[in-house]
């Protein structure tokens, strides 16, 4: 998380000119390892304000950190490989959303504060151990580049926080070409064909919830359960296909990444009442056993577990529970590999971080590639899979050569 978080803050921040850059520039939905960041900046005059998010998730959905960026800029001159970029920060707060960050950011002290608090803005300018990277001074003038590419794309050499370069004759000269870019965000585009989508999601989700509800509700009919179950891995299942809107609509740039910002929430407004209805059917239930509820009824409540994602403590003790029924043939061996994974690999602590064991969590590294977080013994984990019936981690890897875009 920390290696991410300084990439975050960076794109944050990566976005500063006077002038020649009015208006809004931002980022896609980019992806660090298992995490990801939506950055947006706004130039006005000589003055900029970053915005970004950080998500626990690739695909931008569980929302852990907010940053904010702001200052003074100015340019100047052709310079080496770009135009001279001059900028003085002001402010750089980080507001923590999620309570296990906060206790990770207590716990290691990161920026040399053990007060964090949830949803309390905080100004890590000048502060030492910044999760990896020493941020820049208040009020000192430190020296960049920015370029232009297609497109309207926007890149620069080490703002803010590759170097705090505060002698301009130590100005870099060329411009990483892996860095990311912003997008310049027209002012003529109202995203109708966006927005025309994500009514139709709404609208979708609405509809279906309206038609459930006509069922009377009785947690003591397993046969109510079984259905509950099932609408709630139903409507879930839509949210994350309509992921794909982007790349099946082929948006632009600018329209990806408006898609990517408004429909964030809407994960955390599905993820979090399905958890909440599941810890309610549990609470009447141990599990919906196979023997009992059947094996849909098992592998849709495994599903609903494997994305509380907002809940890794929730997570936790269901592996548990799994983990003993698992012996007496009451769930799927191959469910209870996948939320051992997803436990394992999830915490925001790296000192309570395990390996997992069986391959099945991992990350898009580019089109049709796709990798996994790091397997205890890897040498072994082919025989792990097979006896919880899966497939050789080779073959899964190659299955994600259409999923990966």
């Amino acid at each position: 998380m920390l290696n991410s978080l300084i990439l975050a803050i960076s794109l944050l921040s990566t976005t500063a000119c006077a002038h020649i850059l009015e208006g809004k520039w931002t980022t896609n939905c980019n992806q660090f390892g298992r995490h990801a960041l939506i950055s947006t900046v706004e130039f006005e005059q000589n003055v900029y304000r970053a915005f970004g998010s950080f998500y626990a998730r690739p695909g931008c959905g569980i929302k852990t950190v907010n940053a904010k960026f702001e200052g003074s800029f100015e340019v100047g001159q052709s310079y080496g490989a770009g135009i001279e970029f001059n900028y003085i920060p002001q402010q750089l707060t980080l507001t923590l959303l999620k309570h296990e960050v906060v206790a990770h950011y207590n716990k290691n002290k990161i920026c040399n504060f053990d007060d964090w608090a949830l949803n309390i803005p905080r100004d890590i300018l000048g502060q030492p151990n910044c999760v990896g990277f020493v941020p820049p001074d208040k009020n000192i003038e430190l020296f960049d580049i920015f370029n232009f590419k297609a497109e309207e794309s926007l890149k620069f050499a080490s703002f803010p926080l590759g170097k705090n370069i505060t002698n301009p004759s130590q100005r870099p000269l060329k411009i990483d070409p892996q860095v990311v870019s912003l997008w310049k965000v027209s002012k003529k585009n109202n995203f109708k064909r966006v927005k025309r989508d994500l009514k139709t999601y709404d609208d979708h989700i609405a509809q279906r919830r309206m038609e459930f509800a006509k069922i009377p509700k009785d947690i003591n009919d397993k046969s109510w359960v079984k259905k509950k179950l099932a609408f709630m891995v139903e409507i879930e299942q839509y949210m994350r296909r309509y992921l794909d809107t982007p790349h099946n609509t082929k948006y632009s740039k600018n329209e990806t990444e408006y898609f990517s910002s408004e429909f964030s929430p809407r994960f955390e407004a599905m993820d979090k009442p399905n958890t909440a209805d599941l810890r309610m059917l549990l609470n009447k239930y141990e599990w919906f056993t196979i023997s009992e509820f059947g094996k849909i009824a098992d592998g849709n409540a495994w599903l609903l577990v494997q994305h509380a994602d907002l809940d890794t403590e929730f997570q936790k003790h269901v592996l548990e529970i799994l983990g003993k029924l698992r012996k007496v043939g009451e769930t799927s061996l191959s469910n209870y590999a996948y939320l051992f994974d997803r436990v394992a690999s999830a915490s925001n602590d790296p000192l309570k971080r395990m390996l997992q064991r069986y391959g099945t969590q991992g990350y898009c590294v580019g089109p049709g590639k796709w990798v996994p977080h790091e397997i205890e013994e890897p040498m072994n984990v082919d025989i792990r899979r097979k006896e919880v019936g899966l497939g050789s981690l080779q073959e899964y890897i190659d299955g994600f050569k259409d999923i990966c875009k």
